[in-house]
C-alpha cells in the first residue's frame, strides 16, 4: 500500500493561521504590552513585570494593558496566516515519499516560514505597535489611535518609518520560526507515536497534547532567540535613531547594560510565549481538524489507499419532477437487495455498503472509516491484456465488470438540491456478469470511463475481491 504525500490546501492553511493568530493575539496581548514597556524604559520606573501591571492597571486602568491592540491583532493574524501558509507549503518540498521531513528540512521550512512573514507583515506591524506603547509613556501622547499613529509616522518618516529594524525582524522572526515550527513539529512527531491511528494513518493526538507540544516549543522559542527580539524592540523604538544598525544596537546594548539586558522582558515574554505556542496550534490543528471534518464522506474516500468507492443513483428522486440522468431502476433495486441481506428496516440516502455486508449512513464519515479500518478483502483478482483472472471462482460468486464515469457533474431541476451543480465521482454506469471460469474477457470501456472487477456471493452479497482500473 503506498503513501501519498498530502499538502494542507493553501487557502485552508491561510484561513487556519489568520483564526489562530487573531485568537492568540488577542488572549495573550496584556503580556506582550508589559514586556514591550520593560524593553523601552530607559529610567527604571518599573522593577519587574508584576510592578509593570500594577502601575498600568492604577495609572490607565485594565483597559490601559490592550493599548495598541488592533495593531498586534491585525498584524498577528496576518502573520500567522503568512507563516503557516509558508511553512506547510515549503514542508511539503521536503518531504519524502512517504511525506516525512527531517530536522533539518523542518528548520529550513520554519526559517523560510519567518523570514516571508518578517517581510510582509511582522516589521510594519510591530513598529506601529511600538511606536503606539512608547508614546502613551510620553507626557504628551501624541497618537489618538491606530490609524492617527499610522498616518503620523508615514507623514513625519515616509513609508519607511513603519519598517524600522527589518533587519533585526528578519533575524528574529527566522530564529523564532525556525526554533519555534521545528521544535513543535518534532516533538508533535514523537509524542504521536504513544496516540493510535485513524483510518488514514494519521494519529488521533488529543487537543491538550498539541497545547502542551506547543508551549514547550514556545519555552524553548524564547530562551534561544531572546536577544534578537530585544535588538528588534530597540530598534523600532521612538529612541531608533541612536542605533546605525543591527549590530551596533546588539554591541550598544551588550557594552551598556550587560548580557542580562539582551534577555530583558524574557519573564513575560516567556508568559505569553508558553501560552501563545499552545493556543496557536492548538486553533490552526482544530480549524484543519473542522475542514477535515466538512469534506463528503465520499471525498475522503479517494483519498484512502486499498478502497474503490463507487456511486450507485437510485432513481427515488425522479419522481420529484426531475430525473438524474444517471439514477437507474436497477440500482433502486440493488440497493433493496442489500436491504434484504442486511435485513435492514429502511430504505435511505446516502447509503454506504461497505463490501457489501455493511450498512451505515453515508454522511456518517468517522464511521465509515473506523469500518473500513477493519475491512479486508481475501481473494485477488488481477487484470491483465484485456482479461480478469480470478483464480479461486467458485459457483457461489458472481465475477462483475462494474463500469462507471470517472467524474460528472450535474445541476439539479428539483427536490432538496435545487439549482446546486453537484460533483460525483466513480458513478456506475452498468454492471456485467462475466460468467464463469478462472479467466474472463472484459468489456471494452472509453477514456472517459474506469472500470472495477469484484467477486460478490450470490446468496449474501459479500463482495469477497477487487481490483479497480482507471483510464
Amino acid at each position: 500500500m503506498s503513501e501519498k504525500k498530502k499538502t494542507v490546501p493553501a487557502g485552508i492553511s491561510l484561513a487556519a493561521g489568520i483564526t489562530a493568530g487573531a485568537v492568540e493575539g488577542t488572549i495573550t496581548y496584556p503580556t506582550e504590552y508589559i514586556k514591550t514597556q520593560l524593553q523601552i524604559q530607559k529610567d527604571n520606573r518599573f522593577k519587574g513585570p508584576i510592578d509593570c501591571l500594577v502601575k498600568t492597571i492604577r495609572e490607565k486602568g485594565v483597559l490601559g494593558l490592550y493599548r495598541g491592540l488592533s495593531a498586534l491583532v491585525i498584524g498577528n493574524a496576518a502573520k500567522a496566516g503568512v507563516r503557516f501558509l509558508a511553512f506547510d507549503q515549503i514542508k511539503a518540498l521536503f518531504a519524502d515519499k512517504h511525506g516525512k521531513v527531517s530536522a533539518t528540512g523542518m528548520v529550513l521550512s520554519g526559517l523560510s516560514a519567518g523570514i516571508a512573514e518578517a517581510v510582509v507583515v511582522v516589521t510594519p506591524s510591530e513598529t506601529i505597535k511600538t511606536k503606539l506603547i512608547h508614546d502613551q509613556n510620553s507626557a504628551t501622547p501624541r497618537f489618538r489611535g491606530l490609524i492617527h499613529g499610522v498616518r503620523t509616522i508615514v507623514a513625519e518618516e515616509g513609508i519607511s518609518g513603519i519598517y524600522k529594524g527589518v533587519s533585526a525582524v528578519v533575524a528574529r522572526q527566522g530564529a523564532n520560526s525556525a526554533v519555534r515550527m521545528s521544535s513543535y513539529g518534532l516533538i508533535k512527531e514523537k509524542l504521536a507515536t504513544h496516540y493510535p491511528i485513524d483510518s488514514k494513518g494519521k494519529p488521533i493526538v488529543p487537543w491538550y497534547t498539541t497545547f502542551f507540544t506547543g508551549a514547550i516549543a514556545g519555552v524553548i522559542t524564547v530562551y534561544a532567540t531572546m536577544p534578537f527580539d530585544v535588538v528588534k524592540t530597540r530598534l523600532q523604538s521612538l529612541n531608533a535613531s541612536q542605533y546605525n544598525s543591527f549590530v551596533d544596537c546588539f554591541v550598544k546594548v551588550l557594552k551598556n547594560e550587560g548580557v542580562g539586558a539582551l534577555w530583558k522582558g524574557a519573564t513575560p515574554r516567556l508568559g505569553r510565549l508558553i501560552f501563545s505556542g499552545g493556543i496557536v496550534f492548538t486553533v490552526y490543528e482544530g480549524f484543519i481538524k473542522v475542514y477535515e471534518g466538512l469534506k463528503k464522506a465520499d471525498e475522503l474516500l479517494f483519498e484512502l489507499d486499498g478502497v474503490i468507492p463507487l456511486s450507485y443513483h437510485v432513481d427515488y428522486w425522479d419522481y420529484l419532477g426531475w430525473k438524474d440522468p444517471f439514477s437507474s431502476k436497477q440500482w433502486t433495486n440493488r440497493q433493496l437487495q442489500y436491504q434484504e441481506s442486511l435485513k435492514s428496516r429502511s430504505l435511505y440516502t446516502p447509503q454506504a455498503i461497505i463490501n457489501g455486508n455493511v450498512g451505515v449512513v453515508g454522511s456518517k464519515k468517522n464511521e465509515i472509516l473506523g469500518i473500513l479500518t477493519h475491512s479486508n478483502l481475501n481473494m485477488d483478482i488481477v487484470v491483465k491484456d484485456g482479461c480478469a483472472y480470478a483464480e479461486q471462482n467458485n459457483d457461489n460468486l458472481l465475477i462483475l465488470q462494474v463500469v462507471f464515469e470517472k467524474y460528472v457533474q450535474v445541476k439539479v431541476g428539483a427536490g432538496e438540491n435545487r439549482g446546486r451543480t453537484l460533483h460525483h465521482r466513480n458513478v456506475v454506469k452498468s454492471i456485467t456478469n462475466l460468467g464463469r471460469g478462472n479467466v474472463l474477457k472484459l468489456k471494452p470501456v472509453t477514456n472517459q470511463e474506469g472500470f472495477c472487477v469484484i467477486a460478490q456471493h450470490y446468496k449474501t452479497n459479500a463482495i469477497v475481491g477487487a481490483a479497480v482500473v482507471y483510464q
